[in-house]
């Protein structure tokens, strides 16, 4: 679910059984599945990194394109407004810096694996 400081009260029903078609998993899990696969891992690690973005705008357009899973639980005339409330509120938590640059910290997964014969 979204964090709940992020959205307000007015979308909570859009949610209530709402499940991501997405997951975070530590780097075990990646490495049980790896086997599971018939690789066999050579590197898996989950990077902390920082996504920047130039402006209010643009942090408000990467919400569009990936957010998918979370805009399609909103009526379509209703997202413009839920995207806006949330990187509303998400820059009050996580102020602009002094550049006018927004910051979401993010955690890459890298993996390198050989194929088993």
């Amino acid at each position: 679910m979204i964090n709940s400081m992020l959205v307000s009260k007015k979308w909570f029903s859009y949610f209530i059984n709402f499940k991501p078609s997405w997951g975070f998993y530590n780097d075990k899990t990646y490495l049980i599945w790896l086997k599971q696969c018939r690789l066999s891992p050579v590197k898996v690690r989950l990077v902390p990194s920082n996504m920047v973005h130039e402006s209010v705008d643009k942090l408000e357009g990467w919400v569009r394109t990936t957010w998918h899973p979370y805009l399609a639980q909103i009526p379509e005339g209703f997202r413009n407004d839920f995207v806006g409330e949330l990187v509303f509120r998400y820059l009050k938590v996580y102020p602009v810096d002094m550049n006018g640059y927004t910051n979401v910290k993010m955690i890459r997964l890298e993996v390198e694996a050989i194929k088993l014969v």
